[in-house]
């Protein structure tokens, strides 16, 4: 296995491979200098540090807010999920470049002083709350750049197992498991609008209504018209109120019971006659009003009986929209499985459950910024790619164009990244700059 007092390697499968370091020189993630160019054209990173406090002694800092922040979400977006992975980025190339540390003996951040700006300068004051907001006046910047009028809204929750004692986390019944059970809103574009950390044992609609008024009353003072989707577990009287109040349009699904199925009892038996070759569905709709409810509200009702079945299937949806009964059921089912569809890649791609500090507050702080990742790899997606790509995964975009080898030379004036990229690539990635230069940010 190579020479002794030699950095070059022979693997014994094949002497005619030769495998050697190049240190600095190269680095696997020269996708992330198109996030930078994106950041500097929206200038995201920027005013979000330029609101948090510091409370450091600047004579004694060597990495700003703005420095810590970026290369914190840029090593997220690029797959790097642990503040530990700090140490082992502190001098790649693409890194530094991309969070603006241009002089070779400009480090990045260390684990330590990464951990200190999760567990401690993110925690100071407001800055917790700062960061909180930055995801809605992203999606935001990229309404009024779109000139977007309607937003359809989805509110979900989902299990973040923990692996320790962690402060907060509890026994969920639901899940079966300790976890964290964290409240989401989605929108249609596929944003993360906010995102609240919740002990494990709080019920689904938990603080769901102090959680959307100020979301509601901020969008709605920017001129956009609301619609919101929810699951069962979101069929709360209080949530109905503050839509009605509010105007937003929603669409709630309705555990079944025996009132409901009374009412839509002629869809529950397949009629008379030859059955047909596929499934059968039909749609009901009528007034009703449960114990807790102040009101009559208008439910849908969809009933499916398939192939072979006797007796249906049914499904119930509270709702103030006037839109036909079937409508009312593809709405709804197209925009819960697009929002289910973003809340996995924020799970599995932004390491939204990876929650191990031992404080609620820290993981409170990790979760944000997962989030933020999140959301700023979404408006690449948006605005940087074309075409189908636009609805290319965030682990095809991180494969396909985070994870890109350069080679870099070093001249008087300048640095080269020689992109490992073939025709097609660096025609892509060509027009992702010309895409980036061409944007008008609000």
């Amino acid at each position: 296995m190579g020479e002794k007092n030699s950095t070059t390697i022979s693997p014994e499968f094949d002497r005619s491979v030769k495998i050697d370091f190049t240190g600095e020189t190269v680095t696997s993630n020269g996708g992330v200098l198109m996030l930078a160019e994106l950041d500097l054209k929206l200038g995201i990173i920027e005013d979000i540090a330029s609101r948090l406090d510091d409370p450091r002694n600047p004579i004694f800092v060597v990495h700003s807010m703005r420095g810590l922040l970026s290369q914190r979400l840029f090593a997220i977006a690029s797959g790097y999920e642990d503040g530990d992975d700090a140490d082992d980025l502190r001098y790649d190339p693409a890194m530094r470049s991309a969070t603006g540390r241009t002089k070779d003996e400009d480090a990045l951040a260390s684990q330590p002083s990464i951990s200190r700006m999760e567990r401690g300068l993110l925690l100071t004051g407001d800055n917790l709350g700062v960061i909180k907001a930055a995801h809605l006046d992203a999606a935001i910047r990229y309404y009024k750049m779109k000139r977007v009028k309607h937003l359809w809204l989805d509110i979900d929750s989902y299990e973040s197992p923990v692996h320790g004692k962690q402060n907060g986390a509890a026994y969920n019944g639901y899940y079966g498991g300790d976890c964290y059970h964290p409240l989401v809103l989605h929108d249609g574009f596929g944003f993360k609008l906010k995102i609240e950390l919740r002990a494990g044992n709080e019920h689904t609609a938990a603080g769901a209504v102090a959680f959307l008024k100020p979301v509601f009353e901020r969008l709605i003072d920017e001129g956009f018209k609301l619609h919101l989707t929810a699951d069962s577990g979101f069929a709360d009287p209080d949530i109905f109120n503050l839509c009605e109040r509010h105007r937003v349009i929603y669409h709630i699904r309705l555990k079944s019971n025996a009132v409901l199925q009374r009412r839509a009892e002629h869809l529950l038996t397949r009629p008379p006659g030859r059955p047909p070759s596929g499934p059968l569905v039909r749609y009901a709709g009528f007034h009703y009003g449960a114990d807790t409810w102040d009101c009559l509200r208008r439910v849908v009702a969809k009933s499916i009986i398939n192939p072979g079945q006797l007796f249906a299937e049914i499904y119930f949806i509270v709702t103030n929209s006037p839109a036909p009964n079937k409508e009312v059921f593809r709405r709804y089912g197209l925009r819960r499985g697009r929002a289910e569809q973003k809340n996995d890649e924020g799970k599995n791609m932004m390491f939204a459950t990876r929650l191990s500090c031992h404080k609620e507050k820290a993981n409170d702080v990790r979760l944000q910024l997962y989030t933020l990742a999140y959301n700023f790899m979404n408006l690449f997606r948006l605005l940087a790619l074309n075409g189908d790509r636009k609805k290319w995964t965030l682990a095809t975009i991180r494969l396909r164009l985070m994870k890109i080898g350069a080679r870099i030379t070093h001249k008087s004036r300048y640095r080269r990244f020689l992109f490992a990229a073939g025709p097609s690539l660096r025609m892509l990635i060509r027009n992702i700059f010309n895409r980036i230069a061409r944007l008008s940010p609000t």
